[in-house]
Order: structure tokens, then C-alpha cells, then sequence
């Protein structure tokens, strides 16, 4: 018998900037995630489709979405600080 499985995935990625959230004006910072789905054939993962990387400030939760290239910067360590006029 072969068991299949879809999970979505989260995972906090090894990034902080200290800001004044444009969104509710108040002191917080920066954290980033990606998430991704997974799928696995009798628990053992084969392949993540559907990665997406986004910035969410930890006074009210706002998130924020990042392209895959600034994502994959973010991710490797390469994009260490945004500019709030960078905040979509």
C-alpha cells in the first residue's frame, strides 16, 4: 500500500530587521518566511512546488510578498535590509 501526502510548509527563515511599520505606525520588525508545498510518497518528502517567500512584521502580522529573486537572496543571506519604500 502507498501512501501519498500534500502538506503546506512553513519555514522562518534567518532574517530580523528592527522598523516603524508603515501599516500601523507603530515600533516591531521584519521577520521572513517561505512557504512552500510538499510531496511525499510513504513519508518520505520528493519534491517542494509552489515556494513563495514573504516579510511579516511582528507588531500586527502584516505580510509582505517578495519575488523569488529577492526570496532566494533573502534565503542564501545575500539581502540582509530593506528600505520601506521596498514594502509592497
Amino acid at each position: 500500500m502507498t501512501l501519498y501526502s500534500r502538506k503546506t510548509k512553513t519555514k522562518e527563515l534567518d532574517f530580523r530587521q528592527n522598523i516603524d511599520c508603515p501599516n500601523c505606525n507603530r515600533p516591531g520588525s521584519l521577520r521572513a518566511f517561505k512557504s512552500f508545498r510538499q510531496f511525499s510518497i510513504n513519508f518520505i518528502p520528493l519534491f517542494k512546488y509552489k515556494k513563495k517567500w514573504y516579510l511579516e512584521t511582528t507588531c500586527c502580522g502584516r505580510k509582505y510578498m517578495l519575488s523569488e529573486e529577492v526570496g532566494k537572496q533573502v534565503e542564501a543571506g545575500i539581502k540582509k535590509e530593506f528600505a520601506l519604500s521596498e514594502l509592497r
